[in-house]
């Protein structure tokens, strides 16, 4: 994680090439990431406010997981399920969602 005037960036720095990459490129805060195989978790905050999103380091895609008018934050990831801290419904729940469904 870098900070740039006041903004979260986060890279992934490849061992094998020795490259640093940004992922995602973006102008907002990136926070909380975690991976499991080739994918990473994050928070991101692009659309005002935290929302989730997964990335597949093999296909090189980027999805977003959740989205709505409440912060989702503090995601993991264990093989195909993601879990995180959902406020959607005022208070702080544990929501799940599994790739290999979607």
């Amino acid at each position: 994680m870098d900070v740039r005037d006041g903004i979260w960036d986060m890279y992934m720095y490849d061992l094998s090439t020795g490259k640093k990459n940004q992922i995602p490129a973006g102008l907002n805060s990136q926070s909380y990431p975690a991976i499991s195989g080739n994918r990473i978790v994050w928070a991101d905050v692009r659309n005002g406010n935290w929302d989730i999103y997964v990335y597949d380091l093999s296909t090189g895609t980027e999805t977003q997981i959740t989205s709505g008018l409440n912060s989702q934050r503090y995601p993991a990831i264990s093989g195909d399920r993601i879990v995180w801290e959902d406020h959607r419904n005022g208070n702080a729940d544990i929501y799940m969602y599994d790739l290999s469904l979607h």
